[in-house]
């Protein structure tokens, strides 16, 4: 059977059999309408939960460290205002041209971390 006759074939069972052919694309096409509604509702929920974890951790940043402290409600007062006039109000920019590349294995403390480190006095 050559590839013309499969088509007129196949194309003469759609005819006749229109419901069951109208029903399997109706099926077919809420199926696939089902799968990227539940796609979609799962990445806009991701979305929501990041945004959310980045507004409720911003403010403290998790820092950790070999030494303890005590952390009583005017200490952690003190180290907000030392964290945040670091992180928000007072931006350090190089004085030069120079273009430094990244060295993963150099540093491997955060930026927040160094400039709270800067700020106590620690290094």
């Amino acid at each position: 059977m050559n590839f013309l006759t499969a088509l007129k074939l196949s194309g003469r069972n759609i005819a006749t059999k229109r419901w069951r052919t109208a029903l399997t694309a109706l099926a077919s096409s809420m199926g696939i309408i089902g799968v990227a509604l539940i796609l979609s509702l799962s990445y806009g929920f991701h979305g929501e939960v990041d945004r959310f974890q980045n507004d409720a951790l911003s403010e403290f940043p998790i820092i950790v460290s070999p030494m303890s402290m005590s952390l009583e409600a005017d200490t952690m007062e003190q180290m907000r205002s030392e964290l945040s006039s670091v992180l928000i109000d007072e931006r350090h920019y190089a004085d030069t041209q120079e273009v430094a590349l990244y060295d993963p294995a150099g540093d491997d403390r955060r930026p927040y971390e160094r400039d709270y480190r800067r700020v106590r006095g620690l290094r």
